[in-house]
């Protein structure tokens, strides 16, 4: 009788703290956004202006049909233009937590100025946004690293224009 007694005490304090253990995962999971709110295109407090299109890059293997790519030094982030299809590839080149940045920017023609491309994949990933930009302007690209919502660096690489 005692053994029963023994497990039947054992197996209801193994419940109890099974129950905890539920409820606290649980509050765990309901106090993190959801990833597609958390993950969504408006990575930075700036994206939600009306001059601004910002995307999160489609991850790829290679870099196809660039013209150009620079790397900036700071943060380690490679930028790459394909021209003719107004695609940024952006290229994480730091494992320090932070997503990288690729920007075309342009005061001309258009009602967009600010074109940013994040890769939110890590350290030696590739992303890919297309973008559609005015070839008759200047340009100016830009590479860098996002912090946090409201705090980012970027640093000009290259200008180009009537591409």
């Amino acid at each position: 009788m005692k053994s029963r007694l023994v497990q039947s005490v054992l197996g209801r304090r193994a419940k109890a703290r099974s129950a905890v253990l539920a409820i606290v995962v649980g509050a765990v999971v309901f106090t993190f956004p959801s990833a597609s709110r958390a993950d969504g295109d408006q990575f930075l407090d700036f994206c939600s202006g009306s001059n601004v299109s910002c995307q999160n890059g489609a991850q790829v293997w290679e870099v196809i049909g660039e013209d150009k790519c620079k790397v900036e030094p700071v943060s380690n982030t490679e930028v790459c233009i394909d021209y003719d299809s107004d695609t940024v590839y952006v290229l994480d080149g730091d494992a320090d937590g932070n997503s990288a940045l690729g920007t075309v920017y342009n005061d001309t023609f258009g009602s967009v100025m600010y074109r940013i491309c994040r890769n939110k994949y890590g350290q030696a990933t590739w992303v890919k946004c297309n973008f559609n930009w005015v070839e008759n302007d200047n340009h100016t690209v830009y590479g860098g690293v996002r912090y946090t919502n409201s705090s980012f660096s970027i640093d000009p690489l290259w200008e180009f224009e009537n591409n």
